[in-house]
């Protein structure tokens, strides 16, 4: 079986921001702490999001912490790119799972690689310190 098209993408778009490769096999069937991980690792490459949660935030073990955590990123995804990000097929996605949530997350994997190069170029172009993606 062929790898969905917005999987790929999602693959690709991060593929130039983190260091090690994100497989296929992972997004298409994605965990909370996967997805924290991703985020993690989008932050300490890039600046992107770094001081966005505060310690006690990184520590979710209840569905709604997780959903206010995947909510927190969305929204700042969105602001630094000018379009709405919807959380809840997000959340869907890492927490209930299924093929339209695939999706969501690969489109806002996308998104959140997008935001996190786009920061990375203007802090480079800044002159400010920064982590180039």
């Amino acid at each position: 079986m062929s790898t969905p098209p917005h999987i790929t993408r999602a693959c690709a778009a991060l593929d130039g921001v983190l260091a090690t490769p994100v497989s296929a096999r992972a997004l298409a069937t994605p965990t909370f702490p996967f997805f924290q991980d991703i985020v993690a690792e989008v932050s300490g490459a890039t600046g992107f999001g770094l001081g966005l949660y505060d310690p006690s935030e990184l520590k979710c073990r209840t569905a709604e912490a997780k959903r206010t955590y995947i909510s927190k990123i969305a929204g700042f995804v969105g602001a630094s790119l000018g379009t709405p990000v919807p959380p809840k097929p997000i959340a869907d996605a890492v927490l209930v799972g299924g093929s339209n949530g695939n999706r969501a997350l690969a489109e806002f994997l996308v998104s959140l690689a997008q935001a996190a190069k786009g920061a990375a170029d203007k802090a480079a172009d800044s002159g400010r310190p920064g982590k180039p993606a």
